[in-house]
């Protein structure tokens, strides 16, 4: 006697969901092995891969499910051919003539609560077991569970490129949907190598991934699970599998929004999966620090994508402040914080202290806010004050916007505005006076903590999202010029 060969295969009242199918000759059914979510209203078919009619030996054959836990959560259902019924085997019988065409649908048990589950498949002789086989499955009961189609991003301000450049660093994009309770399980894979996986509350409908320095077509594959039940996805078990394929050439590039000669920039990021400066940037070779112990965030929007800064993700800018002091009673250091960013929430785009020393003024603090009633330009020093709204629907179209903070001192003096390019307008430039100098022991960071009175707001897409982001980088340019004053 050979081994017995057995799949369930599942069916459903809603084919959109299913395909067609070998194994029960059902339009809307799949083998669990191939396609292993279940939902409420879902049914349950056995069936022999391989011929078994005329077989002496077998009498019959025993389905049952069981939890993580190894209970069993139904009645066993016993399919039984004709005079061959067996003593002593637990179930409900079912008389089949055929064991290849007669086996019925069994219903997954009502009430049943979401999770993994294992069926059983005793092949009977008699009151013995012959061979005994399982299927491991993802029961999402009336959870919503579906995957979109893959997308990619650039770094750069891209219009959506053909053709992507060997070496460059993309974003990918699993668009999922469901339920709060799922949190569903996402693995990569370039071809058949695994490139990450990771669950979608850890963001992992999201992956950087820099494309081989090769020209040629590069295939991407996701595999979505609904949930992940141990350590791994469940042996022999599918989830929604989504493919794509990148061109990658050697002819393409993408373009940058402050020019690539970088020639007056003292700090120069375009984000391209990673926080370091660009290659160009004239001095202080350092990095964009995360005050938080967790690593960089990504997300897209048109056709590229940033980085995430929120009140979990702050990012302190090395200290430059000491370099605005000046003995020139003609000339002065001019400063331009250029940001090209695209807003989600309300909150703290970039702030900055710039403390003195000699003095009793311990500060002079710039800020730049979102708010649902434009991009507020902030400036005090102890209890000078100045405060100016640029009126503009931040949150009305998601694009990118880019806005630049100017700031130089002279004789004494602070001076800033804020500008935005568009729509084209500006705050006016306000003066603070301050004694003695900048000690150059300023902190200047992207994102900033939000007030206890304000609300959260929770991300739909992530479970437990703690904080909502404030806006997406693309890019920003620290430019410095040389100017004469004008006396």
């Amino acid at each position: 006697m050979g081994a017995y060969v057995i799949s369930p295969v599942k069916t459903s009242e809603t084919p959109l969901s299913m395909s067609s199918y070998r194994g029960s000759g059902s339009s809307d059914s799949k083998l669990i092995k191939d396609y292993s979510i279940v939902k409420a209203g879902d049914v349950i078919r056995p069936a022999f891969l391989h011929h078994v009619a005329g077989d002496p030996d077998l009498t019959g054959l025993q389905v049952y499910m069981e939890d993580a836990e190894g209970n069993r959560v139904n009645e066993p259902v016993h399919y039984s051919l004709p005079g061959k019924n067996a003593e002593g085997i637990s179930g409900v019988l079912v008389p089949v003539h055929d064991l290849n065409e007669g086996l019925t649908d069994f219903s997954i048990p009502e009430g049943l609560n979401a999770g993994q589950y294992t069926l059983f498949f005793n092949v009977l002789g008699g009151s013995n077991i012959l061979y005994q086989s399982r299927q491991a499955l993802y029961y999402i009961s009336d959870s919503d569970f579906s995957v979109g189609g893959l997308r990619t991003y650039m770094p750069g301000v891209s219009d959506g490129p053909q053709l992507i450049p060997p070496g460059t660093t993309i974003l990918l994009e699993a668009p999922i949907i469901s339920g709060k309770e799922l949190d569903p399980y996402v693995v990569w894979y370039n071809g058949d190598r695994k490139i990450g996986e990771g669950k979608l509350s850890e963001h992992y409908h999201h992956l950087l991934w820099t494309v081989p320095e090769i020209n040629g077509m590069q295939t991407m594959k996701v595999e979505v699970f609904p949930f992940l039940a141990g350590n791994m996805p469940a042996a022999n078990t599918r989830g929604i599998v989504k493919e794509m394929s990148l061109p990658v050439s050697d002819k393409a590039s993408f373009p940058r929004s402050f020019g690539d000669a970088g020639g007056g920039a003292l700090y120069w990021d375009q984000f391209a999966g990673n926080v370091n400066p660009a290659e160009k940037a004239l001095k202080n070779n350092a990095v964009l620090v995360k005050t938080q112990e967790s690593p960089p965030r990504w997300a897209p929007l048109s056709s590229v994508y940033g980085l995430v800064i929120g009140e979990d993700d702050i990012y302190r800018i090395p200290d430059f402040s000491a370099a605005l002091n000046t003995e020139s009673n003609t000339e002065y250091d001019f400063y331009a914080l250029h940001i090209r960013f695209a807003p989600k929430n309300e909150g703290t785009l970039f702030q900055g202290q710039f403390k003195t020393a000699g003095s009793d003024l311990l500060s002079l603090n710039l800020a730049v806010l979102l708010e649902k009633d434009g991009i507020v330009f902030h400036i005090q020093n102890g209890q000078n004050m100045y405060t100016e709204i640029i009126p503009v629907d931040l949150f009305a179209a998601e694009d990118f916007l880019t806005a630049s903070l100017n700031f130089y001192s002279f004789k004494n003096k602070f001076s800033a505005f804020l500008e935005l390019q568009n729509p084209p307008s500006s705050t006016q430039e306000v003066s603070i006076s301050y004694g003695g100098t900048l000690s150059g022991g300023g902190t200047f960071s992207f994102g900033a903590k939000r007030s206890s009175a304000e609300e959260p707001v929770t991300d739909e897409n992530v479970p437990d999202t703690k904080s909502p982001d404030i806006a997406i980088i693309d890019e920003f340019f620290l430019e410095h010029i040389r100017k004469t004053a004008d006396i």
